[in-house]
């Protein structure tokens, strides 16, 4: 991860930490993740009236298609695959 990242090194080394946690595929559509296509998505957005934050608790792996399909939309997407690593503390 760059340095020069536009949001900087601590959002690079939480997005990495995330897709990490998460396999590297895309939790709402099961895809295989790399480069520029590995997104973080907030699962509750940052912008209000929402306030989400940057806790990986509230961010989750997403194909860069996934992530531009649920910006600035209210609802999220219905998720059709599930992941056994969600349920894994449980």
């Amino acid at each position: 991860m760059s340095q020069h990242s536009s949001k900087g090194a601590e959002w690079d080394e939480v997005r990495l930490f995330v897709l990490n946690r998460d396999g590297w595929v895309c939790q709402l559509c099961g895809k295989e993740l790399e480069g520029r296509d590995a997104q973080a998505d907030h699962i509750v957005p940052k912008r209000p009236p929402f306030n989400g934050t940057d806790d990986p608790a509230n961010l989750r792996a997403a194909c860069e298609d996934c992530n531009k399909r649920r910006n600035g939309e209210d609802e999220p997407v219905r998720e059709t695959w599930l992941s056994p690593r969600w349920f894994a503390n449980y």
